[in-house]
């Protein structure tokens, strides 16, 4: 297994196989976010559903933003673990 992918887990599979990922600490850091990949596509995206990057394609972005707000508090969960040096837990 790569490092990328043991400091950077995936937490959930979305629409259209987008992966979401969550670092851990020390590699994590504010403010609050995920790392939303497809093929090779990658952004983050803040708690709020916004695309800091903006470089996923707009309908994609959508996809992650929609996802976002539906699960905001598990993400807020899982930031708490990931910024405290654990691993995030699986949204399904």
């Amino acid at each position: 297994m790569n490092g990328i992918l043991i400091a950077m887990p995936a937490i959930a599979v979305i629409e259209k196989g987008i992966v979401i990922r969550m670092d851990i600490a020390p590699r994590e850091h504010n403010p609050p976010h995920i790392h939303a990949e497809r093929n090779e596509e990658a952004s983050r995206f803040d708690f709020e559903g916004n695309d800091i990057d903006n470089k996923f394609p707009k309908q994609l972005a959508r996809i992650v933003s929609d996802w976002i707000k539906d699960y905001r508090e598990r993400l807020e969960a899982n930031w708490k673990l990931s910024i405290n040096g654990e691993r995030p837990f699986r949204i399904e």
